[in-house]
């Protein structure tokens, strides 16, 4: 039972989905359910807690938009986004946090969020490599006719990105 804040998350959901590119939005709402105004802060927590801490929150994945500091006036709702941006290369994992909102007056007095997770998958890499193989290379032939010979070389390397069609150690 929420002593200040009923915190809740849009549409009910417990996990967001990121983009290609790593990246997405979610948005709890933070209801005053006290008898008087209050002045409330929203804080991030990356779940589950460890020490030192060290969660989506704690690497800067998850921020918070805007002011965490707001005036609720009794019964009044207050919206609160959250943005998450997981940089290439970090770590695949489900990874979980909440937002919690407490009273600014007693900052250890507060209402907990539902959590929130998102799975960070490994992404294709982009990549360059050559191609070892060469064309065929004709020798030096001596004309019979002429004293001048006729060397050509034609190598065929050729760059290529790698994509999960095309590179086997992509698709393992």
């Amino acid at each position: 039972m929420a002593n200040y804040f009923q915190v809740t998350n849009a549409l009910g959901m417990s996990n967001v989905k990121l983009d290609s590119q790593g990246r997405a939005s979610v948005q709890f709402t933070a209801k005053n359910v006290s008898a008087a105004p209050i002045d409330g802060r929203a804080v991030l927590v990356s779940l589950p807690p460890t020490k030192p801490a060290s969660g989506a929150v704690q690497k800067g994945w998850v921020k918070l938009e805007g002011s965490a500091e707001r005036k609720f006036e009794k019964d009044q709702e207050q919206v609160f986004a959250v943005r998450i941006a997981v940089p290439p290369k970090s770590p695949a994992g489900n990874y979980i946090f909440r937002l919690d909102v407490v009273s600014v007056a007693q900052p250890d007095v507060g209402d907990l969020g539902p959590p929130m997770s998102f799975s960070v998958t490994a992404r294709a890499r982009a990549c360059r490599h050559w191609r070892g193989d060469m064309v065929d290379t004709q020798k030096a032939r001596w004309d019979n006719h002429s004293d001048s010979h006729a060397a050509t070389t034609r190598p065929a390397a050729t760059r290529a990105t790698c994509t999960e069609a095309n590179s086997p150690a992509l698709r393992a």
